[in-house]
């Protein structure tokens, strides 16, 4: 049975300072039978960019990121991967000149263009995208197919991710120490609903980042206490009083014998009564069942789940095809649906992206 490739339709992202690398990119793949979308090329005059942008992006499915530092401080390049990522579309990046890039694309399997030659990098490029169901007409002789190495060096992620994630995280330090306090000093039971609502609002749990530096890894883990609820006072022990014992005699003729010698008045008993002392504990309402659901991207990329309905809002987390999650509800035109992780963070994912039958 003959494997039936898909048509590759490629979208082209990258800063304008390198249009004469995205020709020549673009002309190559077109040259082995992939449908190219390029900005200077499909946008007539007097069209919306926006709108012809938007066009280009649900039309491809795979668009490639040319790294270089103009295109990781655009911001128009930024949206067009992040739009990519979320409808769960393969992204690849093709390292262009040394740059530091956004975390998330730091985790994705790129193609360097720029320790070696274009043809052999063109090779690489070629076998992967063959190997991922793709159709590419065979190479020339003159150039040699060959797959990614494996040991190949990431790319190093930029500083100011770092400073982003660790200005949040002081940020909401002083504010949770604050709400721990306070809980602990009214002694209120948090239920585990509103500790869920806490966590979305990134005041409470563990806020954890890793970060990749050249060939350095920083773990930076914020621990967060939980509510110590105060010493319950142990009753102080309780005597009872008895009553003395009086003696009886027995009469024999003219004397009286004593039924039994005399002896002192017994001292009262103390009667100690054992309590047990019971420490209040936090109150956990138990969570209604939600409906189940799996997070899936047919090509196995990763899926951003955000803090709101659109791509305009941050991402809250980056989570593999396959993670199992909750469903809380939807946006209500079959956008986008809001979802809880089984690690209790919420947030907002792509409708396309959520398999209600796993």
């Amino acid at each position: 049975m003959e494997l039936r490739l898909e048509t590759l339709r490629a979208f082209i992202s990258y800063a304008r300072k390198y249009e004469v690398f995205a020709r020549k990119f673009a002309l190559w793949l077109s040259d082995y039978g992939a449908l190219i979308w390029i900005d200077v090329q499909h946008i007539p005059p007097g069209e919306n960019w926006s709108t012809a942008i938007q066009r280009g992006l649900d039309e491809c499915n795979v668009l490639f990121v040319l790294i270089t530092p103009e295109a990781m401080a655009s911001k128009n390049v930024e949206n067009e991967w992040q739009y990519f990522l979320d409808q769960g579309k393969l992204v690849i990046p093709i390292l262009v000149e040394p740059a530091k890039v956004h975390f998330q694309l730091a985790r994705l399997q790129y193609v360097d263009f720029y320790h070696q030659p274009f043809d052999r990098a063109f090779g690489q490029l070629h076998t992967e995208l063959r190997r991922r169901g793709f159709y590419l007409a065979p190479l020339e002789k003159t150039i040699a197919a060959s797959r990614i190495p494996e040991n190949q060096k990431p790319l190093p992620v930029s500083r100011l991710q770092l400073i982003k994630w660790s200005r949040l995280a002081l940020t909401f330090a002083p504010l949770l120490l604050a709400l721990v306090i306070l809980a602990s000093a009214l002694q209120l039971p948090i239920t585990e609903e509103e500790l869920s609502a806490t966590v979305q609002a990134g005041v409470m749990g563990t806020l954890t980042a890793t970060y990749q530096f050249e060939d350095v890894t920083i773990n930076n883990p914020l621990r967060i206490p939980t509510a110590i609820l105060p010493p319950t006072a142990t009753p102080r022990p309780t005597h009872t009083a008895v009553e003395p014992t009086v003696l009886s005699a027995t009469p024999v003729g003219d004397n009286i014998l004593p039924t039994e010698p005399p002896s002192a008045t017994q001292a009262p008993t103390l009667h100690i009564t054992r309590v047990s002392v019971i420490t209040p504990t936090a109150t956990i309402t138990p969570t209604p069942a939600l409906p189940m659901c799996v997070l899936y991207a047919s090509d196995g990329a990763l899926i951003n789940v955000r803090s709101g309905p659109s791509t305009g809002y941050g991402v809250e987390a980056l989570v593999d095809s396959g993670e199992p999650c909750y469903i809380l509800g939807d946006t209500g035109n079959g956008g986008w649906v809001h979802i809880q992780l089984t690690n209790g963070t919420q947030g907002w994912v792509y409708n396309a992206l959520v398999d209600t039958n796993p």
